[in-house]
């Protein structure tokens, strides 16, 4: 019972967040899944014992060029 109240505040702030960010502006909704996708990046290559350094590299330098160009 206890872990399942946890991940539903969890739940309850995370979609609270991801609709500020959304609702706010372009810019933090980029910097919201930027965040994201760092520590998405960071957990994916704990499982899989992957060199983090360029995982983060390469998915920081498409980020950005994917954010910039609007694609």
């Amino acid at each position: 019972m206890k872990e399942t109240l946890i991940r539903l505040l969890s739940g309850i702030v995370y979609v609270t967040i991801l609709i500020l960010a959304v609702s706010f502006s372009q810019n933090s909704f980029l910097v919201l899944f930027g965040v994201f996708m760092i520590i998405g990046i960071v957990e994916f290559c704990n499982l899989i014992n992957l060199n983090k350094t360029y995982s983060l590299v390469l998915g920081v330098t498409l980020f950005l060029l994917f954010s910039i160009l609007e694609i």
